[in-house]
């Protein structure tokens, strides 16, 4: 007498679908396409339509859109760096010496040569409804902690280095790539500033690219950075001290 055999448990259909989907190089590339597509969009729509409440509709459909393509991805915002760093003091230390570092970089080799080749600085006119009010500068600041310092980071850093690395399978090569390709997709979002604000925020975000990696691909030492160096710099716009600055 033959014994059946024990028949193989269906796979759920999500489960083979995200196993396929997060392992398929042509489905990975397609996956970032889109959602580079659905960022720009995102990002652009505040340009054609003014509001606050805009901006937070936006907002929220961005952290929805992305918790989406992390899930196909088979990852968590944990795994693209969103978890703990441990101890807190010495994060949020280390991100105050990187604020004074590369602003002393920025300011001292990286501005003028930028400057130099685009033959004037970076445009940051859209910053200067800053200067109307305490109110427009508070809500520039909730815009620049939510939006710039953690939605920026978690996509470009977070999601975006880390899916275009896994087009080569996490090799040296495929971390390069990523680097390299959401600091120049980094860039490019920053249009609004002209050709030398694309230029110096695609090197800064090199160089965010590297304090993540450098981190272990935790992104709170980036998250900070980012938004304490915005802090800053619309702090200086609304005592209107300069015109530009980095």
């Amino acid at each position: 007498m033959i014994e059946d055999l024990p028949e193989k448990p269906h796979e759920p259909w999500r489960q083979r679908l995200i196993e396929r989907h997060s392992t398929s190089r042509p489905a990975i590339a397609v996956e970032i396409l889109v959602a580079i597509l659905c960022f720009g969009t995102v990002i652009t729509l505040p340009f054609v339509i003014r509001g606050f409440w805009v901006h937070l509709l936006l907002l929220a459909l961005f952290f929805i859109g992305l918790t989406v393509f992390i899930w196909l991805s088979k990852g968590s915002w944990r795994s693209y760096g969103l978890s703990s760093p441990g101890r807190w003091l010495r994060t949020i230390s280390l991100a105050l010496l990187l604020v004074f570092a590369v602003n002393l970089l920025v300011n001292t080799i990286v501005l003028p040569a930028v400057v130099a080749f685009a033959g004037a600085p970076p445009d940051l006119s859209i910053f200067y409804e800053a200067r109307r009010s305490p109110v427009s500068l508070t809500l520039l600041l909730a815009v620049t902690w939510t939006w710039a310092a953690f939605g920026e980071e978690l996509f470009f850093r977070g999601y975006l280095l880390n899916r275009l690395a896994d087009l080569l399978g996490r090799s040296r090569a495929g971390w390069a790539l990523g680097l390299l390709g959401s600091s120049a997709l980094f860039g490019l979002c920053h249009f609004y500033q002209g050709l030398a604000g694309i230029l110096l925020t695609g090197i800064v975000g090199l160089l965010a690219g590297l304090i993540y990696l450098a981190m272990g691909r935790n992104l709170w030492v980036p998250i900070l950075w980012h938004g304490l160096t915005d802090t800053f710099t619309l702090l200086i716009i609304f005592i209107d001290k300069i015109d530009n600055i980095p």
